[in-house]
């Protein structure tokens, strides 16, 4: 779709308009998904950070936890730490308003 628009922008108007729209199209960059794969190999490692500060915090209010990777077992239940609690689509927004 970014491509259409820069092909009807110059088509339509030529060079100079899309000069002055070239920043409102280079923001459009960011709806582009990210490939399913590099979206894995990213969101894994942030749900272990997760799973890791979780179980500190509960252990530092006193808590008996135990952690087996992104899974936290507790006396009476266990918690996963799941692939939305890895903050990947947080970071996400966060660099698109940088």
């Amino acid at each position: 779709m970014l491509v259409l628009l820069v092909g009807m922008i110059v088509f339509l108007g030529g060079w100079r308009p899309l000069r002055a729209v070239s920043f409102p199209l280079g923001y459009l960059i960011w709806m582009i998904p990210i490939p399913v794969i590099l979206y894995n190999q990213i969101t894994f490692p942030l749900q272990l950070l997760a799973s890791r500060l979780a179980a500190a915090c509960l252990e530092l209010v006193q808590v008996p936890v135990l952690r087996d990777g992104n899974i936290l077992v507790m006396s009476n239940y266990s918690v996963e730490v799941v692939e939305a609690c890895s903050g990947i689509r947080s970071l996400i927004s966060l660099m698109a308003l940088r």
